[in-house]
């Protein structure tokens, strides 16, 4: 065998390690979101663009508040973002004063998973919710991301208020 050869056997042989701990975590990474994705029964949901009427349809609640709480948790294997909304106005179902609204994705422990669609609330900002039950006091919001609607990216807050107030009405 040559000296090159054996010189790059020699390196390879060195690096086996770290080879090995990279396919591990790799490996660990991918089991962990396909979990996530084949389990999850709380976050199964169409990512599709709805229309209003499609999540006026599918929401137990609708509401327009503001983030005033968070806290994010290890739940199942997955990071979780629970937010405590304060109701401004309810617009379907029973609201009360606040609703918590759970949702997948958030920063803990050094790590950050985010999940395509999925619209993560902020402490703060305003939002309209289109929600369903996530248990007996949490919600998820409807069509994973298209159930929150954040105030500041509408040009017309306002419209949007007097049509939810029209569905009301009709309904």
């Amino acid at each position: 065998m040559s000296a090159h050869r054996m010189s790059m056997a020699t390196q390879l042989e060195s690096h086996w390690p770290t080879l090995i701990k990279v396919a591990v975590v790799a490996w660990v990474a991918a089991m962990i979101i396909w979990s996530g994705v084949i389990s999850s029964r709380a976050f199964a949901a169409s990512s599709k663009p709805s229309t209003l009427n499609a999540l006026h349809a599918a929401a137990q609640k609708i509401a327009e508040g503001k983030v005033i709480a968070q806290s994010v948790r290890w739940e199942n294997g997955r990071i979780v973002t629970r937010s405590i909304v304060s109701i401004r106005e309810c617009f379907k179902g029973k609201c009360g004063k606040e609703i918590e609204i759970k949702q997948f994705g958030g920063s803990r422990d050094g790590l950050t998973m985010v999940a395509h669609g999925v619209t993560v609330l902020k402490q703060g900002e305003a939002a309209f919710v289109f929600v369903t039950a996530d248990g007996p006091s949490s919600y998820q919001p409807v069509a994973m991301g298209n159930g929150v609607l954040r105030s500041a990216l509408h040009r017309d807050v306002d419209t949007l208020r007097t049509t939810l107030r029209n569905l009301k009405n009709a309904r």
